[in-house]
C-alpha cells in the first residue's frame, strides 16, 4: 500500500513560518511557488488594484475576495473541511486518487457556463470566477503532476473520468424531469387503464401521486425518496411500494417514447431513477435492492 503525506514537498511560509505542503502554495506566473501559503494571501486586505480584461473592463480585488469566499463555502460544504487547513494527513493511495479526483470535478462543476466569451468578459465578477477556477484547476493540475507517478496519475484520471460520467448522467436524469413535467392524476389513471396494470392501479391512490410527484421533481434528493418510501410503506406496505415504483417507471418510459432520445441516452435514463428510488428504498420494510 502507497501511503502519501508524511515529508511530502514541504515549504515554510514566509509570514505564517508554518511548513505545510507545497502544492498549498500555488505557483506565480514564472511557475515559481509562492513565498507565501494561500492562507496568508487569502488574508491580504482588499487595495484598489485592478486587472484589465480582454475587453478592457476592470476585475477589482473586491470581486476575487467575493469569489473567494464562495467556493470556499462551497468547498467546506462539500468536503466537510475547513478550506484553509492544510495540516498534513495520512493517506492511503486509494483515498488520494479519490481525493484528487473530486477536487478536480470540484472546480470543473463550479466553472461559470461558458457558452459565450462575451458572457463571461461583460460581467466583472463572473469573469473574476472564471480566471479565479481556471487558476485553482491549473494548480491543481500541477500539484498532481509533482506529487504522483505516472501509474498514480492514470488512477486519478480513471477516477475523475468515473465521476464526470455519474454526473453528466445525474444532470441528463434532472433535465429530463424537468423538462417533463409528471402527469396530473387523471392523467396517470388513463395511463394505467391496460388490463395488464390492474394491480398498479390498485394500489395507485391520490395520496400516492403526491408523493410520486415529489421523488419526480426531486429526483436526486435521497433523503426525501427515503421519506416517501416509508409513507407508502406504511399505508401498503410492500405491495404498495412495488406497485408505485412501477407506476413511476411507466411515467419514464412515457416521456421517454416522446423525447426520441437515442437508444444509450434512453436506456441511461430509465436506469438511473430505477436504480436510484430502488436504493433509497433499500430496508424499508420488506424491500430489499
Amino acid at each position: 500500500m502507497y501511503i502519501y503525506g508524511i515529508m511530502a514537498n514541504l515549504k515554510q511560509c514566509s509570514r505564517c513560518k508554518s511548513t505545510v505542503d507545497i502544492s498549498y502554495f500555488g505557483m506565480n506566473r514564472k511557475k515559481e511557488p509562492y513565498k507565501t501559503c494561500d492562507n496568508c494571501r487569502s488574508k491580504r486586505k482588499p487595495s484598489n488594484n485592478t486587472d484589465k480584461g480582454i475587453s478592457g473592463f476592470e476585475i477589482s480585488d473586491e470581486h476575487y475576495a467575493d469569489v473567494d469566499k464562495e467556493l470556499r463555502a462551497k468547498y467546506e460544504k462539500e468536503f466537510q473541511k475547513d478550506s484553509r487547513d492544510h495540516t498534513m494527513n495520512i493517506f492511503s493511495e486509494e483515498e488520494q486518487v479519490n481525493r484528487y479526483a473530486q477536487m478536480l470535478m470540484f472546480w470543473d462543476t463550479n466553472r461559470p457556463v461558458c457558452h459565450n466569451l462575451d458572457d463571461i468578459i461583460s460581467d466583472p465578477r463572473q469573469a473574476a470566477k472564471y480566471f479565479y477556477i481556471s487558476d485553482m484547476r491549473s494548480q491543481l493540475n500541477e500539484a498532481i503532476m509533482t506529487k504522483f507517478d505516472s501509474r498514480v496519475q492514470k488512477l486519478i484520471g480513471d477516477k475523475y473520468k468515473e465521476l464526470v460520467e455519474t454526473h453528466n448522467e445525474k444532470l441528463a436524469v434532472k433535465q429530463f424531469t424537468k423538462r417533463n413535467k409528471y402527469p396530473t392524476f387523471q392523467d396517470m389513471l388513463n395511463m394505467l387503464s391496460k388490463p395488464e396494470d390492474v394491480h398498479v392501479y390498485a394500489e395507485y391512490g391520490e395520496l400516492n401521486h403526491e408523493w410520486m410527484k415529489k421523488i419526480w421533481d426531486d429526483i436526486h434528493n435521497e433523503e426525501k425518496i427515503k421519506v416517501v418510501g416509508k409513507l407508502i410503506n406504511k399505508r401498503g406496505g410492500f405491495q404498495a411500494m412495488t406497485q408505485n415504483h412501477a407506476a413511476l417507471i411507466k411515467v419514464v418510459r412515457h416521456f421517454l417514447k416522446q423525447d426520441k432520445l437515442n437508444d444509450t441516452d434512453a436506456m441511461t435514463i430509465q436506469y438511473n431513477i430505477y436504480k436510484g428510488v430502488e436504493r433509497a428504498w433499500h430496508g424499508i420494510g420488506e424491500w430489499l435492492c
